[in-house]
């Protein structure tokens, strides 16, 4: 079973927010969706309408998502890949948390909504950010 990961806050849902779940799905057999939190939201000076508990359940309910997650700390990326054994990172192109990251092991695939292009990179498993 190959295994997708993606992240986002998914505050206020809009039908770009339902293609690009579902591209990430479609990446794989299994998508995992990191939310950010609360906590991290207000870290972040990112206003949101619904808490995180709320965030959750919506995307709960959408049918390409398996499993949702919270998003705490940029940090915690490669422990979400090997915890949650994951093949493939599925980003929007302009998502850029993930610049320092070494490649090996895990795909990078950035997703570019208006025209689908795709870009793969590799990440490294046992590396720390």
């Amino acid at each position: 079973m190959k295994k997708v990961l993606t992240y986002g806050t998914y505050d206020i849902l809009r039908k770009e927010n339902i293609d690009f779940l579902e591209s990430a799905k479609n990446l794989g057999d299994y998508l995992v969706v990191g939310i950010s939190t609360d906590e991290y939201n207000q870290e972040m000076d990112i206003e949101t309408e619904y808490n995180y508990k709320g965030r959750k359940e919506v995307l709960k309910a959408i049918k390409y998502v398996d499993k949702v997650i919270p998003f705490y700390d940029q940090n915690q990326v490669i422990d979400d890949i090997n915890i949650n054994k994951i093949d493939i990172l599925a980003l929007e192109e302009n998502n850029k948390i993930l610049l320092n990251i070494p490649e090996d092991n895990c795909e990078i695939i950035y997703i570019n909504k208006p025209n689908k292009k795709v870009l793969k990179r590799s990440l490294n498993r046992d590396s720390n950010l």
